[in-house]
């Protein structure tokens, strides 16, 4: 194992669960700023919500990257160990394994965990230092659009780095289901996740653009243009779920065709 791969494959699923919330947290963000417009002049008055940002933010990123780096320990080991050419124990690549396993799960709990938290926390300061702005429901619906959307791209992000390119690292042969301790996806949960990530959560998310642009702003000629562009930029986000659906399908039609196949010559 080259030294380049080895840091690639170190550090792949942080850089993408990195990747994952810095399209949920800004680009979302941005959308939404873009179909409701600057909220009242009110808010800009108070700057404890924007020195929280500033320092939750940055503080909020550095530890995930912490609590990834240390979760994958063993993950890491082995693969030190596979590019010296030593012998791994078999207890540790058995916990490193696990943990590979685990890892999506645990990564994606702990990043919804840490915006909602954030979300709790501007929703408190606004209600005590300025209840007359009505600016909870902006930051509840802002924190749910954006946690939904980084949970949907990381766990179909993760699992795609998982099975293409560390699971024939750790699993060569194959063997995935017969690691004891991790949380298993059968093929009904995941069709589900799929059809859930394509059609109910863009459904959902364009629901909620459509009520606040239509609570912001009262003219037509302005809401139906920045209606037009929230929808837009939202559906693109959710293509990719889309795509991996119709390439499930796909895989799914080809195993019954084998299957038959193979019934047949049997």
């Amino acid at each position: 194992m080259k030294i380049n791969r080895r840091f690639y494959l170190k550090n792949l699923i942080l850089f993408a669960i990195l990747l994952a919330n810095l399209i949920g947290l800004y680009f979302v963000n941005t959308i939404l700023f873009w179909a409701e417009g600057a909220p009242d002049t009110g808010v800009f008055e108070i700057p404890l919500p924007y020195w929280v940002a500033t320092l939750y933010t940055p503080l909020a990123f550095i530890f995930l990257c912490v609590m990834t780096i240390c979760y994958e320990l063993p993950i890491r080991r082995c693969l030190d160990l596979s590019f010296k050419k030593e012998t791994i124990p078999q207890e540790l690549k058995d916990k490193a394994c696990r943990r590979l396993l685990n890892e999506p799960f645990v990564l994606i709990a702990l990043t919804a965990c840490m915006w909602l938290l954030a979300s709790i926390i501007y929703s408190t300061i606004y209600w005590v230092y300025a209840p007359g702005l009505n600016m909870i429901p902006r930051v509840l619906g802002n924190a749910l659009i954006t946690v939904v959307v980084i949970v949907t791209i990381a766990f179909f992000l993760l699992e795609h780095i998982l099975q293409r390119r560390l699971a024939p690292e750790f699993f060569p042969n194959g063997g995935l289901t017969a690691i004891p301790g991790t949380l298993k996806i059968r093929i009904r949960t995941r069709l589900g996740a799929l059809l859930f990530a394509s059609n109910l959560i863009p459904l959902v998310s364009i629901m909620l653009l459509f009520q606040r642009v239509t609570n912001t702003q009262q003219e037509l000629s302005t809401a139906i243009p920045q209606l037009q562009m929230a929808i837009f930029i939202n559906a693109s986000i959710f293509i990719e779920p889309a795509h991996k659906l119709k390439i499930d399908q796909n895989k799914l039609q080809n195993c019954r065709s084998n299957i038959l196949n193979l019934v047949n010559v049997l």
